[in-house]
């Protein structure tokens, strides 16, 4: 019983620490704020109920948004069956305008971020280290290069040769 009782209380602190973030999300993607609320607690609800191991999860943010993103997708393809066609009387102005194209970039986005995720781990380790303190840690040139024990050219140098290797198999996919 120790582990569903420490699951509950991380999902309780996850909720606590991410329920703010994952509503602005969703709104700021055209959900009303009692929608992204419901949206928000089914996720939660899933995940006690299916009992999540979440200690396999390594960036519950991440997650947490990539998991509401799928259900506002999934809700809004439910909702996409039960449209109307529309008439030559009927005004497209009256119809909802943007929802339909931001889920699309959305899953734009996450095609995108899958080819980046991919690209990143096929980096060689030295510049996938150097990538990962400079854009995920948001550390700066200087404490790279004093972490590593080498030159601010040679930071500069690796994070110019990581991106151009980004760039040449992003354009290849």
């Amino acid at each position: 019983m120790p582990a569903k009782k420490n699951q509950k209380e991380e999902i309780s602190a996850w909720y606590e620490q991410y329920r703010d973030q994952l509503s602005h999300f969703a709104m700021r993607l055209g959900c009303q704020h009692c929608e992204a609320e419901d949206l928000i607690n089914q996720l939660f609800l899933e995940l006690w109920e299916k009992q999540t191991d979440l200690s396999t999860i390594v960036q519950p943010k991440t997650f947490l948004l990539t998991a509401l993103k799928r259900r506002m997708i999934d809700q809004f393809r439910k909702k996409k069956s039960n449209l109307f066609v529309v008439t030559d009387d009927m005004q497209e102005a009256d119809m909802e305008p943007g929802i339909q194209s931001r889920l699309e970039q959305l899953e734009d986005q996450a095609q995108l971020t899958n080819k980046l995720a991919s690209t990143y781990a096929s980096l060689p380790k030295r510049l996938k280290e150097v990538v990962y303190l400079k854009y995920y840690k948001g550390y700066s040139t200087s404490d790279i290069a004093s972490s590593f024990g080498i030159s601010h050219r040679t930071v500069y140098n690796s994070l110019f040769e990581a991106i151009k290797l980004f760039r040449t198999k992003l354009s290849k996919k």
